[in-house]
């Protein structure tokens, strides 16, 4: 702990309560269009959250005699937003707003863009505040300094700071742009939806721009990334060191035009796998889409094990499977066995085993197999599976847990591969930190 006292990141926005909890974003006059008519009036824009929708009321000045969808411009602010008015003949007209609400000059040019979390993680080095002591943390890219303060204020988990690191000014496309990445990082690293809400642009300490979007939030456990904040008292270090190690990589890449979108997706993909409330089929399905967007951008030519197995190779891992998935293990030596039985031209009774080369169980050929059988469900599919559930000594569910870990490990390593990811991260099967592999 150190002795400094430091400024903490305030939040600009307080949530207010009892639920449904709401986030005053902007009030003002405003004029309100329908075809040719225009009626003037006050405008609230909020948002409520758990979910997040934003919304808005408007007080007209005289009756309006339209219903539907609405355009509403903001008089003496660049704003413009469509609403969804519910019920036209209240003196009050409340609706939700159809996509993201930008409130301020677009054109401005910005010292910092403030962000919001309303779950975070009590993550990163402790530090010492005037009021209290609460973590921080610091995350570096080749242009950008963000720092993220837990401090549990004004109904927020976190507040963070984006900033050149050479002090220049940025555009408000350059803010949501790196609020997108550093959104997309996190809920990586964290194994759920972990957006930053509600950016306030500040141009010489003055607010000069807002920007809010409806995004998904998780649970807030935290405990299906590659970062482990469930053992604070033992990990916390080496936690913050990796989620502060991390970010640099991952934002180059995301800067790659090629990269970005599959980036996006591919996290997508990984969190619905993980999450325990998707369907055991779906989370095995979806679980190798990550691996097969990586390899197609790596121009990998071959089929997915193949594919697969070249990813591997390229991050020195092995293709084994680990012992502790012992249901997808046994598949895995049975298929081996299997295979091993035909190349010697067919199996001999009971004891056809005994002139067997030893058996290591592939994991590659056994995942792409499992999951074949529910993309491509064929007579002779679902029959292969039945088979592998009776290999597996277990239950079909449990195996397809299995399937869908070892292939999320597969998916979130040759993601860090490709972020030049050089620390430690978490492995959800090992249950443990353990080194990146080494190259070559």
């Amino acid at each position: 702990m150190t002795n400094n006292i430091l400024s903490p990141i305030r939040p600009q926005y307080k949530v207010l309560g009892p639920p449904p909890k709401q986030i005053n974003i902007h009030e003002g006059l405003a004029e309100q269009e329908s075809g040719d008519n225009r009626t003037q009036g006050r405008v609230r824009i909020y948002a409520t959250i758990d979910p997040i929708t934003l919304e808005s009321e408007f007080l007209p000045e005289s009756k309006i005699e339209a219903g539907g969808t609405v355009d509403m411009t903001f008089q003496h602010e660049s704003c413009k937003f469509q609403v969804r008015i519910n019920n036209v003949t209240e003196a009050v007209h409340r609706g939700l707003i159809k996509g993201p609400v930008e409130v301020g000059d677009f054109g401005s040019s910005l010292d910092s863009v403030t962000f919001h979390f309303l779950k975070f993680p009590s993550i990163g080095e402790s530090k010492s505040f005037a009021e209290a002591t609460f973590p921080r943390l610091d995350l570096h890219s080749a242009n950008w300094r963000i720092t993220i303060d837990s401090h549990g204020k004004d109904g927020f988990a976190a507040t963070g700071r984006g900033t050149k690191k050479d002090g220049s000014h940025f555009s408000t496309t350059d803010a949501k742009a790196l609020v997108s990445c550093l959104g997309c990082y996190l809920s990586f690293a964290f194994g759920e939806w972990s957006p930053p809400l509600f950016l306030v642009g500040l141009a010489c300490d003055k607010i000069v721009w807002k920007y809010a979007e409806c995004l998904a939030v998780g649970e807030g456990c935290f405990d299906k990334g590659w970062i482990d904040t469930q053992h604070p008292h033992t990990n916390l270090q080496l936690s913050t060191s990796a989620l502060e190690c991390g970010f640099e990589g991952f934002e180059a890449l995301y800067s790659d035009v090629k990269w970005q979108s599959p980036l996006n997706l591919a996290v997508s993909f990984l969190i619905q796998a993980a999450d325990s409330k998707t369907d055991r089929e779906v989370a095995t399905v979806v679980s190798q889409i990550p691996l097969e967007m990586i390899s197609d951008l790596l121009e990998l030519k071959c089929n997915a094990v193949c594919k697969m197995t070249q990813l591997l190779a390229e991050m020195s891992l092995s293709d084994c499977v680990p012992d502790s998935l012992v249901s997808l293990k046994n598949v895995s030596l049975a298929m081996d066995a299997d295979r091993n039985c035909q190349e010697e031209g067919g199996c001999k009774g009971s004891s056809s085993t005994a002139y067997l080369p030893v058996t290591r169980g592939v994991g590659p050929s056994a995942s792409v197999a499992i999951r074949n059988c529910l993309v491509h469900p064929t007579v002779n599919n679902r029959e292969k599976l039945a088979r592998f559930v009776t290999s597996s000594c277990d239950s079909l569910c449990i195996l397809l847990d299995d399937t869908t870990r070892l292939l999320g490990k597969y998916a979130t390593l040759a993601i860090l591969n490709q972020m030049k990811y050089k620390c430690q991260y978490f492995d959800r099967i090992e249950g443990r930190y353990v080194p990146i592999p080494k190259d070559g």
